[in-house]
């Protein structure tokens, strides 16, 4: 079974520990490009989110995310255990169709950037409705796409 909770910030360092080796190896890559540890960077997403989450799965968290209110829009994110995650594939998928599209109601336009080797979250993005809007960026090592959902 997997539930939703509003994203608070003593679900972070559960959550990370949820992560596969590689997923945190990568955290701590980027995290140490920007002077901050993993769990330092999700509490400025909390922060700077309008709105938060975090599934849980057998009373563990297994994602977090959120989105930020911009002039243009609203700035989603999200941070997931994949593998967790795809033992609740169905319900995931149901339950974050449903998120975006009542956030499209509330910010308008939504905005995510992905690492372009994230094929799977750029898949699942797209089957939420979002596209590929062609603007690339290289952040932190790494190159990064911007996607788009017009409301």
């Amino acid at each position: 079974m997997m539930t939703r909770l509003p994203g608070e910030y003593e679900h972070i360092e559960p959550l990370l520990a949820q992560m596969s080796s590689a997923r945190r190896k990568e955290m701590v890559s980027l995290s140490e490009q920007l002077n901050a540890s993993p769990a330092d960077m999700l509490c400025s997403s909390l922060d700077n989110s309008t709105e938060s989450f975090t599934y849980f799965a057998d009373g563990d968290p297994i994602a977090m995310g959120g989105v930020a209110r911009t002039p243009v829009g609203g700035f989603c994110w999200m941070i997931a255990s994949t593998e967790r995650v795809e033992r609740h594939k169905k319900l995931f998928l149901q339950q974050s169709h449903a998120q975006i599209k009542r956030w499209s109601d509330v910010y308008g336009d939504l905005f995510v950037d992905v690492a372009v080797e994230e094929a799977k979250s750029i898949r699942w993005l797209e089957w939420l409705g979002f596209h590929r809007t062609g603007k690339m960026q290289h952040l932190l090592g790494r190159d990064v796409c911007r996607l788009e959902r017009r409301s």
